[in-house]
């Protein structure tokens, strides 16, 4: 068969915009369908840098055994959290986010508040919450829950998103929250909390005035992809571990480096066979 092509990179964006310009030469060249091209990738977390410019350039695409990056449950409760300060009417995301990390607000104190909530305004309509409606525990932490949202509200119309958002992460202790678990589960939902945050970086870096709602604007784009057209001509993505017995026409496998691929966690067990292993399925 072809020679193994080897594509060097600055980094990771820079090695998605390289494998996206190759499948798009290839494609033209042999007047090919998208479906004929796999990219694979050691964790689910890579997938967002890609995923972020196939959409820019209008080409779609389907994760195998894995979800969209913006639809993952954790960095949807993320964009909860920065929605909620940018517009506290938004009762959608504050039932997300109001026992995330859990507070000790359960399902029948969130019915007693949607009973006095105030549309116009959430935050407001907590803030003169009567002591008597809930636990003394419950009045405590939903009284904590609003001043934090005020002071980013606050904060969010002078200061750039990543701080805003880097500042929330350490306020409710997510990181914590996922490393306690000490699963290979939540091992990657906090690679992908990091992987939003480098995209808030990112788009600081492309807009002159970076705010929050504006972020959670270009966000929509991303998540509204596929409503206009469903096309079967898509490129594949999924990670190596998902791809075992499959068969496409042009393979890329991204991320090759130390700590990704192979990855870190299994260089401390100097387990490097089964990185060997999973390289060679790809």
């Amino acid at each position: 068969g072809d020679q193994i092509s080897i594509i060097t990179a600055y980094n990771e964006r820079d090695e998605a915009f390289r494998v996206v310009k190759d499948i798009s030469k290839i494609k033209n060249a042999h007047n090919i369908s998208y479906s004929k091209f796999l990219i694979l990738y050691r964790t689910n977390a890579q997938s967002r840098v890609i995923e972020d410019l196939l959409i820019k350039n209008g080409i779609l695409y389907n994760i195998i055994g894995g979800v969209k990056f913006y639809d993952r449950k954790e960095v949807k409760d993320i964009l909860a959290y920065m929605r909620f300060i940018v517009n506290p009417c938004d009762t959608v995301s504050f039932d997300r986010i109001i026992n995330f990390p859990i507070r000790g607000i359960g399902k029948t104190t969130i019915e007693k508040i949607h009973g006095i909530l105030d549309s116009d305004n959430v935050i407001e309509s907590l803030s003169n919450l009567d002591k008597t409606l809930v636990g003394k525990k419950q009045f405590l932490a939903l009284n904590s829950f609003c001043k934090m949202i005020k002071s980013y509200t606050k904060r969010s119309a002078k200061e750039v998103p990543s701080i805003i958002v880097k500042d929330l992460l350490t306020e409710i202790k997510l990181k914590e929250f996922y490393k306690n678990q000490n699963t290979v589960e939540s091992e990657e939902r906090w690679s992908n909390i990091k992987e939003c945050i480098s995209r808030i970086a990112e788009y600081e870096n492309n807009n002159e005035n970076p705010t929050l709602s504006g972020y959670l604007e270009e966000v929509s784009l991303f998540t509204d992809i596929d409503s206009w057209n469903n096309n079967d001509d898509k490129i594949t993505m999924m990670t190596i571990h998902s791809s075992k017995g499959l068969e496409f026409d042009y393979v890329y496998i991204v991320g090759l480096e130390r700590g990704l691929f192979p990855i870190e966690r299994l260089f401390e067990d100097e387990n490097i066979e089964e990185e060997r292993r999973l390289f060679y399925v790809g």
